[in-house]
């Protein structure tokens, strides 16, 4: 009998050890997981990675807007001369409405339309079901409070 409760207590030690290695090591993995310096020094190159690459979104973003505010003036001029030059060519085209304008692009406005409208409605309903109970919560309860 002594004999079983040794094997007993001898398992339970072997346990507790390796709980309590267990636990160390996780502390171990906490301490580190909050540790900046150990971070910033394990990931160093992604870091350097990221900064050059968002550094680089930065100074392609700043020269694109540089050039767009250098050329849109000469944009601006070119597209008003253009446009006179058409008016010129074409008076009667001057404002026409919609219902001049060829079959495919009147027929592709009219699609994109009713898709608009499907999705609107979807929506709309899809946000009255959220905010309107289908049925009650409880026997007894009404639909509506």
């Amino acid at each position: 009998m002594s004999d079983a409760r040794e094997q007993a207590e001898q398992a339970a030690d072997r346990m507790r050890d390796d709980l309590l290695t267990t636990l160390k090591e996780l502390d171990r993995r906490r301490v580190r997981a909050t540790d900046w310096h150990y971070q910033f020094q394990e990931h160093q190159r992604g870091l350097l990675i990221g900064v050059v690459a968002v550094a680089g979104v930065v100074a392609l973003g700043v020269g694109l807007a540089i050039n767009r505010r250098r050329t849109t003036g000469r944009r601006r001029a070119n597209r008003r001369w253009e446009a006179l030059g058409r008016v010129w060519k074409h008076p009667e085209r001057l404002a026409t409405r919609a219902d001049g304008a060829p079959a495919m692009q009147q027929i592709l406005r009219k699609a994109l339309l009713a898709f608009g409208v499907a999705l609107a409605t979807r929506a709309a309903k899809r946000a009255a079901v959220s905010v309107v109970p289908t049925r009650p919560g409880q026997p007894g309860e009404p639909y509506l409070h």
